[in-house]
């Protein structure tokens, strides 16, 4: 793949006239390249002043990959247009150097305002809301897909399990918007799309994996994140265990001030701490020798 491609673009106009809100949602595929990427979409609306809006990490795809998503909302104010059009391009910058995608170049990508979801066709099947876990009390993953329209899906179903295969659960998914018959066309780089939904319960499990498989007239395609699978996971038990040796080390404000904020950012569940309070021969450590045991044969 590309350094960075443009995965979808959102561009939805809700409310009445008067009291509209306009919001502009992306999703960014880019390489690992390491730590410290910048990656963010620059945009400009009818207005012709371009702007920028930093994208957040999201998740870790299947082929080694990220995940990054950008959003930014306008409420209608008085005396303020909304952004209405845009062209808009993606980039990417780690260690000085930039990668983009403008669409190879052809005047940029452009979403008319309230066209709802289009997407690049890099991927016929888009997740919307990559994840990489299960918070603590979640009992229920919502799933939302952005299918190309041109495959003409007319059933979504998404396969899952909780006990690595050994029984599986099939969910089938919700058509949201688009039309179930192909549509044809897109422009500046951006073709239709249908929005399809489900809703997974998984109560206290600890790990899910998921594929999604899409049905037509004539063909079946499946996504299993690069013959991966998704996978959420909950965060395992962190056990922390340290011997303190409190009273035999020098400098010993310092030291428990390091051990105080290594604990706060282990974020630990059972934190095991031994000599926390020895004080032994006033401090010196030089611990006098056990006497061996002697026993008495009668």
């Amino acid at each position: 793949m590309d350094n960075i491609q443009l995965l979808y673009v959102a561009n939805t106009v809700s409310g009445k006239a008067a009291a509209s809100t306009q919001t502009l949602q992306f999703l960014i595929r880019v390489a690992n390249l390491g730590y410290g990427k910048t990656v963010e979409v620059h945009w400009a609306g009818e207005d012709g002043v371009w702007r920028r809006v930093l994208a957040d990490y999201c998740a870790s795809a299947g082929d080694g990959s990220e995940y990054w998503r950008a959003e930014v909302a306008f409420p209608r104010q008085a005396r303020a247009e909304l952004p209405g059009d845009i062209h808009f391009v993606a980039r990417l910058e780690h260690e000085g150097c930039e990668y983009w995608d403008n669409n190879d170049g052809c005047l940029d990508y452009f979403c008319a305002a309230g066209s709802g979801g289009r997407m690049t066709g890099v991927m016929p099947v888009v997740p919307l809301n990559p994840m990489q876990g299960l918070g603590p009390a979640q009992r229920n993953v919502p799933l939302k897909f952005a299918v190309n329209a041109a495959l003409a899906a007319e059933k979504v179903t998404v396969h899952w399990t909780l006990d690595d295969w050994r029984h599986v659960h099939k969910t089938s998914c919700r058509l949201q918007s688009g039309k179930r018959s192909a549509t044809h066309g897109g422009y500046a780089g951006l073709h239709p799309v249908q929005l399809w939904s489900a809703n997974l319960k998984v109560e206290g499990a600890f790990r899910l994996q998921y594929s999604i498989c899409c049905e037509s007239g004539e063909q079946t395609l499946w996504d299993n994140n690069a013959g991966r699978n998704y996978r959420l996971s909950r965060a395992p038990l962190k056990v922390l265990i340290l011997n303190l040796h409190c009273y035999q080390e020098d400098d010993q404000d310092r030291k428990f001030w390091q051990i105080a904020k290594a604990v706060d950012e282990l974020q630990a569940d059972v934190v095991c701490l031994q000599e926390v309070a020895e004080h032994w021969n006033d401090g010196r450590g030089d611990w006098a020798p056990i006497p061996p045991i002697s026993s008495t044969v009668a």
